[in-house]
């Protein structure tokens, strides 16, 4: 029985889950990992055995919907041929194209379809997604979230939901951090100072991540820690950071931020983490956060607000500490006591949090889990380690 894993785009970030969680299916599965070919990312990843094909140049912005349907219609020629019992499918980009995907996926290779739901709905929402989303979350025979709030919170707004709704946590980052760095060292690569506390504030700058009240907080943070600093280090994605400039000039930041407005290539995201002292999470609204996965995996320890499914991520006072969303107040005093324990108490915070990543995160554990699922739906044995990938 085979199945096939589907992320026709493979974005920076699902490149690390895709091949985490196919990396340890494939000892339980007779697998293709089908994804992109026009993903400049690709020829960097890890995928062994991966074939890459290269885009065609000249395919600009106007042609990407048509380019996306295309890399989908490969993809479902390929399958023809091998007639999967399984077809799992993750990170929607254009929705109409997917459910028209997975409708001939359902219908016309008989395929049991599984749904990994990482939003429940796309943040960069387009006026048809939520229609065309509800339809494929019915058309599904299962669909996975990444947490139990992220289920709640499906089948409150879906309540005549049919398929079953599965929490399958997010995997570890482990089998991607391969160097650590001390952490003077981390701070002369990056040119950042020495001697002081590091607040670390990573990934995509966007609306919902909350960095206008990270800043307000910083405002409260400095006069008890006037060597308290917040490093923001990652690209921005539908923002403006102009607005954010100006409320650190605003508040008399200057001298307590550093930014590093940009994407973190992959051989400096280590630095970054050596050199903080702690993680500031003070998102708005979320589903699953990478983000804090991979600041566990680091040894981190992190503040961050108490939604979605960062509390299953996050234990308040184990691993980190929870704050309402919104509050710059709470997010000061909790900042405050992570920077005014002593280093020892922020590194067993840490060593926590990893250990967590470690048990309850591991890609052997999701990998069992999907297993029995794909096995449930099709009520067959799964065919072992017979892994091949294609190129859309």
């Amino acid at each position: 029985m085979r199945a096939y894993y589907i992320d026709p785009l493979a974005f920076h970030g699902a490149l690390q889950y895709d091949h985490g969680l196919c990396n340890a299916l494939s000892k339980h599965a007779s697998l293709t990992l089908a994804t992109a070919r026009n993903n400049p990312f690709l020829p960097r990843a890890t995928y062994e055995g991966l074939e890459v094909f290269s885009t065609k140049d000249g395919l600009g912005l106007a042609s990407k919907a048509l380019r996306y349907a295309a890399e989908l219609l490969a993809i479902f020629w390929h399958m023809t041929k091998n007639k999967p019992a399984i077809v799992h499918f993750e990170f929607p980009f254009f929705t109409p194209a997917e459910f028209l995907f997975l409708w001939l996926s359902s219908r016309v290779l008989k395929a049991k379809l599984v749904f990994t739901a990482h939003d429940l709905i796309p943040f960069n929402e387009k006026p048809f997604d939520r229609w065309f989303m509800k339809r494929i979350y019915q058309l599904s025979d299962a669909i996975v979230v990444h947490s139990q709030a992220n289920r709640a919170e499906l089948l409150e707004e879906l309540p005549d939901l049919k398929p079953p709704v599965h929490v399958v946590p997010h995997g570890n980052y482990f089998p991607f951090i391969s160097v650590t760095h001390a952490k003077e060292a981390a701070r002369s690569h990056l040119g950042l100072p020495q001697g002081h506390e590091i607040i670390l504030f990573f990934g995509m700058i966007k609306p919902i991540k909350g960095l206008d009240h990270l800043l307000k907080a910083m405002a409260l943070i400095k006069d008890q820690h006037p060597n308290a600093c917040l490093l923001i280090a990652g690209k921005v994605w539908m923002d403006d950071f102009s607005r954010y400039q100006t409320t650190i000039e605003e508040l008399g930041l200057a001298s307590h931020v550093i930014s590093h407005v940009r994407f973190i290539e992959d051989e400096d995201v280590a630095h970054y983490y050596a050199a903080a002292d702690v993680v500031a999470l003070p998102y708005l609204k979320i589903y699953t956060s990478g983000v804090a996965v991979l600041s566990s995996c680091y040894g981190k320890p992190i503040v961050a607000s108490a939604i979605g499914g960062i509390p299953e991520v996050v234990e308040d006072g184990v691993t980190g500490v929870l704050v309402p969303p919104a509050d710059p107040q709470a997010l000061a005093d909790a900042l405050g006591r992570i920077l005014a324990a002593s280093p020892q108490e922020r590194e067993a915070m840490g060593v926590r949090a990893a250990e967590k990543m470690r048990n309850e995160f591991s890609w052997e554990r999701i990998a069992g889990i999907l297993s029995s699922l794909y096995q449930s739906l099709t009520k067959s044995p799964i065919s072992h380690r017979n892994t091949h990938s294609i190129g859309g």
